[in-house]
């Protein structure tokens, strides 16, 4: 598993990526944000990447949705990501 490999090889940017994949997929998107993160201080060229960008960019997006939504209504936001704008 992808913690296990983080565990013996820490600096690969690549194993991060690819957890921060999985978090996403599982709709962990506080843990997936943290593995990108980490991925691009291990690697800062890889920020520029397509996949990295556009990831953190709908994350930021899904996070100020939510942060709206608590605001305006005082209860949990709906955590659908196919409502981000």
């Amino acid at each position: 598993d992808y913690t296990t490999a983080i565990r013996i090889e820490p600096g690969s940017f690549q194993t991060y990526n690819n957890r921060g994949v999985l978090y996403m997929r599982m709709k962990r998107y506080e843990q997936a944000l943290a593995d990108y993160d980490h991925a691009i201080r291990i690697a800062p060229e890889f920020a520029g990447s397509g996949e990295v960008a556009q990831l953190g960019s709908l994350l930021r997006r899904f996070a100020k949705q939510m942060l709206r939504q608590l605001v305006r209504s005082g209860s949990p936001p709906d955590l659908d990501v196919g409502h981000v704008g």
